[in-house]
């Protein structure tokens, strides 16, 4: 194989990658959120929010019980995964002009709606053009950090 071959096959092998797993990403970091079942006041939620081996993983946190939300996928505009709070749940959160994530969990039995449930990111920190961390407000103002 010629080193112009390999360009080639790793190319193919990263749009390959892209399109099983999508090239949307999201903010790592701790997340807060709100889970609301029928007829019961809203629950604080947190999320922990990583990757491991270029898949992404999220740790949710209820009554400081943490697990592990499964079968995550995540699109330009939806974030889906299944977790078991008793029933197994489909849920599907739709993404927010704000970028947070708003939607419904249904049991996977009998596909009936059984929460509503947020996600929102972490404060995030600003950064220039380039991606590197700034402080635009210390600089137009002149103060110091």
């Amino acid at each position: 194989m010629r080193i112009r071959d390999y360009g080639i096959a790793s190319l193919l092998v990263s749009c390959m990658a892209s399109l099983l797993f999508g090239s949307e990403s999201l903010p790592r970091g701790e997340w807060s959120g709100v889970l609301t079942w029928k007829n019961l006041p809203p629950l604080k939620m947190s999320y922990l929010v990583n990757d491991d081996d270029d898949s992404l993983r999220i740790k949710a946190k209820l009554h400081d019980e943490p697990f592990d939300l499964s079968n995550i996928k995540l699109t330009e505009k939806k974030l889906l995964f299944t977790w078991e709070p008793g029933d197994s749940l489909a849920c599907e959160l739709k993404r927010k002009s704000d970028g947070s994530y708003r939607g419904s969990c249904k049991s996977i039995e009998t596909g009936k709606e059984v929460c509503k449930i947020t996600m929102v990111p972490p404060p995030q920190a600003p950064t220039d053009d380039q991606g590197n961390p700034s402080d635009e407000d210390s600089v137009k103002s002149g103060k110091p950090f």
